[in-house]
Protein backbone atom coordinates (compact mmCIF):
# COMPACT_ATOMS: atom_id res chain seq x y z
CA UNK A 1 0.00 0.00 0.00
CA UNK A 2 1.62 3.20 -0.94
CA UNK A 3 1.73 6.50 1.10
CA UNK A 4 -1.73 7.97 2.92
CA UNK A 5 -2.21 11.24 4.98
CA UNK A 6 -0.49 10.41 7.80
CA UNK A 7 -1.96 11.82 11.74
CA UNK A 8 -1.54 14.69 12.80
CA UNK A 9 -0.49 16.01 9.42
CA UNK A 10 1.59 18.48 11.41
CA UNK A 11 5.10 17.88 9.80
CA UNK A 12 6.80 15.13 11.43
CA UNK A 13 10.80 15.28 12.39
CA UNK A 14 12.33 12.34 12.36
CA UNK A 15 16.25 12.09 14.14
CA UNK A 16 18.35 10.50 11.65
CA UNK A 17 22.05 10.13 13.89
CA UNK A 18 24.86 12.24 14.48
CA UNK A 19 27.65 10.10 11.91
CA UNK A 20 31.58 11.06 13.65
CA UNK A 21 33.99 12.62 11.13
CA UNK A 22 36.31 10.35 9.96
CA UNK A 23 40.17 11.44 11.54
CA UNK A 24 41.95 9.89 8.93
CA UNK A 25 40.30 11.81 5.92
CA UNK A 26 40.40 14.87 8.24
CA UNK A 27 44.34 14.72 8.44
CA UNK A 28 44.62 13.41 4.81
CA UNK A 29 42.21 16.88 3.59
CA UNK A 30 44.51 18.97 5.96
CA UNK A 31 48.04 17.96 4.43
CA UNK A 32 46.58 17.44 0.77
CA UNK A 33 45.80 21.46 1.38
CA UNK A 34 48.77 22.64 2.72
CA UNK A 35 51.03 20.22 -0.37
CA UNK A 36 48.61 22.30 -2.98
CA UNK A 37 49.03 25.96 -1.52
CA UNK A 38 53.16 25.11 -1.04
CA UNK A 39 53.17 23.78 -4.25
CA UNK A 40 51.25 26.70 -5.67
CA UNK A 41 53.44 29.12 -3.81
CA UNK A 42 56.63 27.46 -4.87
CA UNK A 43 55.93 27.91 -8.34
CA UNK A 44 55.43 31.18 -8.28
CA UNK A 45 58.72 32.21 -6.54
CA UNK A 46 60.75 34.48 -8.49
CA UNK A 47 63.90 36.53 -8.20
CA UNK A 48 64.73 39.27 -11.07
CA UNK A 49 68.09 40.78 -11.23
CA UNK A 50 68.67 43.63 -13.50
CA UNK A 51 71.44 46.51 -13.90
CA UNK A 52 71.08 50.11 -15.89
CA UNK A 53 73.80 52.31 -17.39
CA UNK A 54 72.68 55.68 -17.06
CA UNK A 55 75.16 58.52 -17.75
CA UNK A 56 78.00 56.41 -16.76
CA UNK A 57 76.53 55.24 -13.72
CA UNK A 58 75.54 51.73 -12.82
CA UNK A 59 72.50 50.79 -10.55
CA UNK A 60 71.62 46.98 -9.88
CA UNK A 61 68.15 46.18 -8.18
CA UNK A 62 67.00 42.30 -6.92
CA UNK A 63 63.14 42.62 -7.00
CA UNK A 64 61.99 39.07 -5.45
CA UNK A 65 57.98 38.43 -5.32
CA UNK A 66 55.95 35.05 -4.53
CA UNK A 67 52.20 34.76 -5.57
CA UNK A 68 52.89 37.43 -8.59
CA UNK A 69 52.84 40.05 -5.53
CA UNK A 70 56.40 42.09 -5.41
CA UNK A 71 57.57 41.16 -1.81
CA UNK A 72 60.75 42.56 -1.29
CA UNK A 73 63.43 44.81 -3.52
CA UNK A 74 67.03 45.77 -3.01
CA UNK A 75 69.30 48.19 -4.82
CA UNK A 76 72.72 48.16 -5.39
CA UNK A 77 75.00 51.35 -6.81
CA UNK A 78 77.54 49.73 -9.09
CA UNK A 79 79.81 52.63 -9.03
CA UNK A 80 79.93 52.03 -4.80
CA UNK A 81 80.72 48.04 -5.00
CA UNK A 82 84.36 47.41 -4.84
CA UNK A 83 84.32 43.97 -5.75
CA UNK A 84 82.22 40.72 -6.92
CA UNK A 85 83.27 37.46 -6.17
CA UNK A 86 81.57 34.00 -6.54
CA UNK A 87 80.50 31.86 -3.95
CA UNK A 88 79.67 28.09 -4.44
CA UNK A 89 77.69 26.79 -1.39
CA UNK A 90 76.26 23.36 -0.06
CA UNK A 91 72.59 23.27 -0.76
CA UNK A 92 69.52 21.38 0.39
CA UNK A 93 70.30 17.61 0.70
CA UNK A 94 73.93 18.32 -0.34
CA UNK A 95 73.17 19.83 -3.62
CA UNK A 96 76.02 21.92 -5.26
CA UNK A 97 74.57 25.96 -5.19
CA UNK A 98 76.43 29.22 -5.98
CA UNK A 99 75.94 32.81 -5.70
CA UNK A 100 77.39 35.78 -6.44
CA UNK A 101 78.37 38.43 -3.47
CA UNK A 102 78.31 42.29 -3.95
CA UNK A 103 80.90 44.16 -1.48
CA UNK A 104 80.39 47.66 -0.82
CA UNK A 105 83.18 50.20 -0.19
CA UNK A 106 83.26 49.27 3.35
CA UNK A 107 83.37 45.31 3.00
CA UNK A 108 79.93 44.50 3.33
CA UNK A 109 78.73 41.50 1.31
CA UNK A 110 75.60 40.94 -0.29
CA UNK A 111 74.29 37.62 -1.82
CA UNK A 112 72.51 37.95 -4.95
CA UNK A 113 71.94 35.31 -8.10
CA UNK A 114 71.61 32.45 -5.92
CA UNK A 115 71.09 29.39 -8.41
CA UNK A 116 72.45 25.70 -9.24
CA UNK A 117 76.66 25.71 -9.61
CA UNK A 118 76.85 26.07 -13.48
CA UNK A 119 73.24 28.58 -13.79
CA UNK A 120 75.02 30.58 -10.85
CA UNK A 121 78.45 30.76 -12.60
CA UNK A 122 76.61 31.96 -15.36
CA UNK A 123 75.23 34.45 -13.49
CA UNK A 124 78.43 35.69 -12.37
CA UNK A 125 80.55 35.48 -15.80
CA UNK A 126 76.88 38.03 -17.24
CA UNK A 127 77.26 40.35 -14.22
CA UNK A 128 81.04 40.48 -14.64
CA UNK A 129 81.03 40.98 -18.29
CA UNK A 130 78.36 43.64 -17.97
CA UNK A 131 80.12 45.82 -15.06
CA UNK A 132 83.80 45.92 -17.39
CA UNK A 133 81.90 46.57 -20.67
CA UNK A 134 80.65 50.39 -20.13
CA UNK A 135 79.24 50.00 -23.86
CA UNK A 136 76.36 47.83 -22.39
CA UNK A 137 73.37 49.46 -21.04
CA UNK A 138 71.45 46.73 -19.50
CA UNK A 139 71.52 43.47 -17.90
CA UNK A 140 68.77 41.78 -17.18
CA UNK A 141 68.66 37.80 -14.98
CA UNK A 142 65.84 36.08 -13.85
CA UNK A 143 64.16 32.73 -13.40
CA UNK A 144 61.33 31.85 -15.63
CA UNK A 145 58.04 33.46 -14.79
CA UNK A 146 55.90 30.36 -13.76
CA UNK A 147 57.25 26.65 -12.96
CA UNK A 148 54.33 24.87 -14.63
CA UNK A 149 55.40 21.43 -13.02
CA UNK A 150 54.62 23.03 -9.77
CA UNK A 151 51.32 24.74 -10.97
CA UNK A 152 50.16 22.10 -12.31
CA UNK A 153 51.08 19.82 -9.04
CA UNK A 154 49.55 22.23 -7.05
CA UNK A 155 46.38 22.78 -9.16
CA UNK A 156 45.70 18.64 -8.94
CA UNK A 157 46.22 18.61 -5.22
CA UNK A 158 43.96 21.46 -4.22
CA UNK A 159 41.32 19.96 -6.74
CA UNK A 160 42.01 16.13 -4.77
CA UNK A 161 41.38 18.05 -1.79
CA UNK A 162 38.07 19.34 -2.91
CA UNK A 163 36.88 15.94 -3.38
CA UNK A 164 38.59 14.46 -0.41
CA UNK A 165 36.42 17.77 1.66
CA UNK A 166 32.94 17.50 -0.10
CA UNK A 167 33.59 13.33 0.72
CA UNK A 168 34.60 14.26 4.76
CA UNK A 169 31.42 16.68 4.77
CA UNK A 170 29.06 14.74 3.29
CA UNK A 171 29.28 11.79 5.09
CA UNK A 172 29.75 13.28 8.75
CA UNK A 173 27.24 15.81 10.78
CA UNK A 174 24.07 15.74 12.27
CA UNK A 175 20.94 14.44 10.11
CA UNK A 176 17.25 14.84 10.13
CA UNK A 177 14.39 13.68 7.84
CA UNK A 178 11.26 16.00 7.98
CA UNK A 179 8.28 14.56 6.69
CA UNK A 180 5.65 17.66 5.81
CA UNK A 181 1.76 16.77 4.24
CA UNK A 182 1.09 20.25 4.30
CA UNK A 183 3.57 20.85 1.49
CA UNK A 184 4.03 17.28 -0.14
CA UNK A 185 7.77 17.14 0.48
CA UNK A 186 10.16 15.47 1.87
CA UNK A 187 13.34 17.38 3.65
CA UNK A 188 16.42 15.56 4.63
CA UNK A 189 18.63 18.42 6.71
CA UNK A 190 22.35 18.33 7.52
CA UNK A 191 24.30 19.82 10.20
CA UNK A 192 27.86 19.07 9.05
CA UNK A 193 30.71 19.59 11.50
CA UNK A 194 28.36 21.84 13.91
CA UNK A 195 28.37 25.13 11.29
CA UNK A 196 27.77 23.53 7.37
CA UNK A 197 23.71 23.38 6.84
CA UNK A 198 22.06 21.54 3.61
CA UNK A 199 19.24 20.63 2.82
CA UNK A 200 17.59 17.58 0.11
CA UNK A 201 13.91 18.36 -0.84
CA UNK A 202 12.12 14.65 -2.07
CA UNK A 203 8.19 15.03 -3.02
CA UNK A 204 6.00 12.94 -0.61
CA UNK A 205 3.03 12.42 -3.22
CA UNK A 206 3.16 8.93 -5.01
CA UNK A 207 5.47 7.58 -2.62
CA UNK A 208 4.99 3.69 -2.56
CA UNK A 209 7.52 2.41 -0.77
CA UNK A 210 11.48 3.34 1.65
CA UNK A 211 13.91 0.68 1.14
CA UNK A 212 17.80 0.46 2.62
CA UNK A 213 20.92 -0.17 0.21
CA UNK A 214 23.79 -1.58 2.02
CA UNK A 215 27.49 -0.76 1.09
CA UNK A 216 30.62 0.09 2.18
CA UNK A 217 32.52 3.36 2.95
CA UNK A 218 36.85 3.66 2.21
CA UNK A 219 36.76 6.07 5.54
CA UNK A 220 39.19 4.31 7.29
CA UNK A 221 42.09 1.96 6.95
CA UNK A 222 41.84 -1.00 6.23
CA UNK A 223 43.85 -4.37 5.36
CA UNK A 224 44.24 -5.35 1.76
CA UNK A 225 41.25 -6.68 0.37
CA UNK A 226 38.79 -5.25 3.40
CA UNK A 227 35.66 -4.07 1.97
CA UNK A 228 35.76 -0.90 4.27
CA UNK A 229 33.38 0.45 6.75
CA UNK A 230 29.50 -0.63 6.93
CA UNK A 231 27.39 1.81 5.02
CA UNK A 232 24.19 2.27 3.78
CA UNK A 233 21.52 4.29 1.98
CA UNK A 234 18.03 4.67 1.71
CA UNK A 235 15.76 4.41 -1.48
CA UNK A 236 12.91 6.40 -1.92
CA UNK A 237 10.22 4.09 -4.27
CA UNK A 238 7.22 6.20 -6.23
CA UNK A 239 4.94 4.66 -8.38
CA UNK A 240 5.02 6.92 -11.44
CA UNK A 241 8.73 8.13 -11.53
CA UNK A 242 11.94 6.67 -11.15
CA UNK A 243 13.98 5.78 -7.35
CA UNK A 244 15.43 8.50 -5.82
CA UNK A 245 18.55 8.44 -2.91
CA UNK A 246 17.49 10.31 0.84
CA UNK A 247 20.70 11.58 1.18
CA UNK A 248 23.53 12.46 -1.91
CA UNK A 249 26.47 9.71 -0.46
CA UNK A 250 26.06 6.78 1.72
CA UNK A 251 26.31 7.29 5.50
CA UNK A 252 27.96 4.98 7.47
CA UNK A 253 26.48 2.31 9.86
CA UNK A 254 23.87 -0.04 9.03
CA UNK A 255 21.34 -0.37 11.80
CA UNK A 256 20.61 3.31 12.10
CA UNK A 257 19.29 3.20 8.24
CA UNK A 258 16.85 -0.02 8.78
CA UNK A 259 15.56 2.20 12.08
CA UNK A 260 14.86 5.04 10.32
CA UNK A 261 13.29 3.39 7.43
CA UNK A 262 11.09 1.67 10.02
CA UNK A 263 9.94 5.21 11.21
CA UNK A 264 9.36 7.04 7.93
CA UNK A 265 6.92 3.97 6.85
CA UNK A 266 5.03 4.20 10.08
CA UNK A 267 4.78 8.14 9.91
CA UNK A 268 4.34 8.20 6.01
CA UNK A 269 1.63 5.18 6.56
CA UNK A 270 3.27 2.99 4.57
CA UNK A 271 3.16 -0.99 5.01
CA UNK A 272 5.96 -1.98 7.46
CA UNK A 273 8.57 -4.17 5.41
CA UNK A 274 10.36 -7.72 7.22
CA UNK A 275 13.35 -6.30 8.82
CA UNK A 276 16.85 -8.00 7.09
CA UNK A 277 18.73 -11.17 9.33
CA UNK A 278 21.63 -9.35 11.44
CA UNK A 279 20.54 -6.02 11.37
CA UNK A 280 18.73 -5.74 14.65
CA UNK A 281 20.23 -3.67 16.54
CA UNK A 282 23.91 -2.89 15.12
CA UNK A 283 25.37 -3.11 18.46
CA UNK A 284 28.85 -2.15 17.28
CA UNK A 285 28.40 0.89 15.06
CA UNK A 286 25.50 2.60 15.98
CA UNK A 287 25.35 2.20 19.88
CA UNK A 288 29.56 3.46 19.79
CA UNK A 289 28.06 6.24 17.31
CA UNK A 290 25.62 7.27 19.79
CA UNK A 291 27.71 7.20 22.66
CA UNK A 292 27.96 10.72 24.18
CA UNK A 293 31.49 9.81 25.27
CA UNK A 294 32.54 9.17 21.33
CA UNK A 295 31.01 12.41 20.27
CA UNK A 296 32.37 14.46 23.04
CA UNK A 297 35.74 12.81 21.69
CA UNK A 298 34.93 13.63 18.12
CA UNK A 299 34.21 17.38 18.54
CA UNK A 300 37.85 17.02 20.90
CA UNK A 301 39.69 16.00 17.73
CA UNK A 302 37.58 18.81 15.31
CA UNK A 303 38.57 21.44 17.64
CA UNK A 304 42.27 21.03 17.61
CA UNK A 305 42.01 20.69 13.82
CA UNK A 306 40.80 23.45 13.16
CA UNK A 307 41.40 25.38 16.00
CA UNK A 308 45.11 24.26 16.39
CA UNK A 309 47.10 26.95 14.51
CA UNK A 310 45.36 29.62 16.13
CA UNK A 311 46.61 28.16 19.50
CA UNK A 312 49.91 27.84 18.55
CA UNK A 313 49.57 31.37 17.49
CA UNK A 314 48.01 32.81 20.91
CA UNK A 315 50.78 30.35 22.46
CA UNK A 316 53.97 31.81 21.07
CA UNK A 317 52.22 35.53 21.45
CA UNK A 318 51.83 34.80 25.22
CA UNK A 319 55.25 33.74 25.33
CA UNK A 320 56.66 36.49 23.47
CA UNK A 321 54.94 38.83 25.81
CA UNK A 322 55.80 36.94 28.97
CA UNK A 323 59.46 37.84 28.29
CA UNK A 324 59.23 41.06 27.16
CA UNK A 325 57.80 41.19 31.06
CA UNK A 326 61.05 39.72 32.07
CA UNK A 327 63.71 42.12 30.18
CA UNK A 328 63.47 44.79 27.74
CA UNK A 329 62.92 44.49 24.06
CA UNK A 330 65.97 45.96 21.71
CA UNK A 331 65.49 46.05 17.51
CA UNK A 332 68.41 46.15 15.70
CA UNK A 333 68.70 48.27 12.75
CA UNK A 334 71.25 47.41 10.75
CA UNK A 335 73.11 50.34 8.50
CA UNK A 336 76.62 49.06 8.97
CA UNK A 337 78.07 45.13 8.71
CA UNK A 338 77.91 44.25 12.56
CA UNK A 339 78.45 41.50 15.59
CA UNK A 340 76.36 40.69 18.13
CA UNK A 341 76.22 37.21 20.53
CA UNK A 342 77.67 35.63 17.48
CA UNK A 343 75.45 36.59 15.23
CA UNK A 344 76.41 38.77 11.91
CA UNK A 345 74.19 41.66 10.81
CA UNK A 346 74.38 42.88 7.61
CA UNK A 347 73.29 46.16 6.11
CA UNK A 348 69.68 46.84 5.30
CA UNK A 349 68.68 43.73 7.88
CA UNK A 350 66.74 44.23 10.97
CA UNK A 351 66.56 41.86 14.53
CA UNK A 352 64.29 42.15 17.46
CA UNK A 353 65.08 40.19 20.41
CA UNK A 354 64.48 40.41 23.95
CA UNK A 355 67.44 40.73 26.87
CA UNK A 356 67.96 40.73 30.45
CA UNK A 357 68.15 44.19 32.07
CA UNK A 358 72.41 45.21 31.78
CA UNK A 359 74.72 46.41 29.63
CA UNK A 360 75.67 44.58 26.43
CA UNK A 361 78.30 45.10 23.96
CA UNK A 362 78.28 44.79 19.90
CA UNK A 363 81.12 45.15 17.24
CA UNK A 364 81.06 47.32 14.61
CA UNK A 365 83.20 46.37 11.18
CA UNK A 366 84.99 49.27 10.96
CA UNK A 367 87.89 49.27 7.98
CA UNK A 368 90.18 52.17 10.19
CA UNK A 369 90.07 50.42 13.48
CA UNK A 370 92.83 47.71 14.67
CA UNK A 371 91.78 44.31 13.19
CA UNK A 372 88.80 46.49 11.55
CA UNK A 373 86.18 45.32 13.92
CA UNK A 374 85.32 48.12 16.88
CA UNK A 375 83.08 47.71 19.92
CA UNK A 376 79.97 49.66 21.11
CA UNK A 377 77.97 49.58 24.09
CA UNK A 378 74.00 49.59 24.99
CA UNK A 379 71.81 49.57 27.85
CA UNK A 380 68.99 47.81 27.95
CA UNK A 381 65.98 48.46 31.41
CA UNK A 382 63.70 46.36 32.70
CA UNK A 383 60.52 46.37 30.77
CA UNK A 384 61.46 48.77 28.43
CA UNK A 385 61.92 49.20 24.43
CA UNK A 386 64.50 50.49 22.62
CA UNK A 387 66.08 50.31 19.06
CA UNK A 388 69.78 50.23 17.90
CA UNK A 389 71.10 51.15 14.71
CA UNK A 390 74.57 49.31 13.61
CA UNK A 391 76.35 52.47 12.13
Amino acid sequence: MGYRDPTPPEPQTVPYARFAASKSEGLFFVLTIVLGLGMLVGATHRRDFRCDRRAGEVRCEQETSLLWQVTGRRSFEGDQLSSVEFQPYSGNKGKEMGRTDLFDAHGNPTAVLRAPLTEASEHHTRLRAFLDDSTQQQLEIGQPSMRWAGLITGALALLWAFFIGRAFVRTSGHFEVVVDAVNDTIIVRARHLGFIRSERVHPLAGLVGIGVEQTFLKRTKHGRGAPGEPAAQLRLDYEAELPRKLTATPLPGSGVHEDLAERLREVTGLTPETRPAGLGDDAAGDAKRADPAEKKQSRTWLILVFAGPLIAIGVVFGLQATLAESGGRVLFQVEQRCKFQGAELLPGAEMSTVLDPGTYSVELFDPEAPGMWRTDTFTVTEGQARSYVCR
